[in-house]
């Protein structure tokens, strides 16, 4: 990994995101389940001592990006994916509301 952005405007996405063999708008995302090293919570106490937020909120992303810098940090590639938004109340029920319809549709729990 060599840098991680929350929601990266079109031209910041376009100017410093691209990856080659993906077409000029075309970006990877940042999103699915995280595997965390335990010095996450350094990094994230230290953001919610600086008061370092984006758009209002402690975001998760920024710290993986601060522990990225100084630790690094791996990745799987996935292309066929959904996303889903945890970052505020509204966003989490939406969220696990169409995460359950996902998990239905596909046969989870046998369709109960």
């Amino acid at each position: 990994m060599s840098r991680i952005v929350e929601k990266p405007e079109p031209d910041l996405a376009r100017r410093e995101l691209r990856v080659d063999g993906l077409g000029e708008n075309e970006f990877l995302g940042w999103f699915g389940m995280h595997l965390l090293a335990p010095s996450i919570y350094d990094v994230l106490e230290q953001m919610i001592r600086d008061g370092v937020r984006d758009g209002g909120e402690f975001q998760l992303t920024r710290a993986q990006e601060l522990q990225r810098q100084r630790e690094g940090y791996l990745a799987l590639e996935m292309t066929e994916a959904e996303r889903f938004d945890f970052g505020t109340p509204k966003d989490y029920a939406r969220s696990l509301a169409r995460f359950a319809e996902s998990f239905y549709a596909r046969g989870g729990l046998a369709g109960r």
